[in-house]
């Protein structure tokens, strides 16, 4: 009763293993700095630690390679703007410009990025990265995040736990379910039987 851990938790905003998040976030940065012709992108560098680089992979077969590869999330951001849950992977792969987008993302680890794996704490998470974008005429643009969205350090918002919420439940719960949700949440306390809540919880039948 002296210390909550659960205030030492994160939320996830992407629909990826977390590690991947500082990259997402760094890669988010660069599209929305910048208008970016895919066409002229000659190399995308990611950096980050030992244990995050080694199990990127490009050949994306599930969601589950999905959501471990850095290739597949940060060209997903370039590509679309964004990600979105895993399981549209197979869309994704049958699509020219995404794939010639992956196959130019390179991912190395650093001693810098392994000095702060080793070093974490909860004001600095243990998987930062970065993201360099080189272009044909010799530009280069560069984000970095020690800290992405969702840690304790730089949590999310109420509205931005709502969001993502709503854009998750919406899709299964019925005649806007995920309001009448958040709306018995936000007074569980007074609530007197949590069936009321669980009762909301049902997903539409598939037609």
């Amino acid at each position: 009763g002296r210390k909550w851990r659960i205030t030492e938790c994160y939320f996830k905003p992407y629909p990826a293993c977390r590690y991947l998040h500082a990259s997402i976030e760094a890669a988010l940065n660069l599209v929305r700095e910048r208008e970016l012709d895919l066409r002229d992108i000659e190399k995308v560098i990611v950096s980050t630690n030992s244990s995050s680089a080694s199990r990127m992979s490009y050949e994306i077969r599930t969601h589950v390679n999905a959501i471990f590869s850095h290739a597949y999330q940060v060209a997903a951001v370039l590509r679309y703007g964004g990600v979105d849950l895993p399981t549209a992977w197979e869309e994704k792969v049958r699509d020219p410009l995404f794939i010639e987008i992956m196959r130019k993302v390179v991912v190395r680890a650093t001693p810098e990025y392994d000095r702060l794996h080793r070093q974490s704490s909860l004001k600095q998470p243990p998987w930062p990265s970065e993201v360099e974008l080189l272009t044909r005429d010799g530009k280069r643009y560069h984000s970095r995040v020690l800290s992405p969205k969702g840690d304790p350090s730089n949590p999310l918002t109420p509205a931005e736990v709502r969001a993502k919420f709503t854009g998750l439940a919406g899709k299964v719960l019925p005649n806007g379910g995920s309001a009448r949700v958040i709306e018995l949440v936000d007074r569980l306390e007074a609530v007197p039987n949590v069936s009321k809540l669980t009762r909301l919880l049902i997903a539409a039948r598939a037609h």
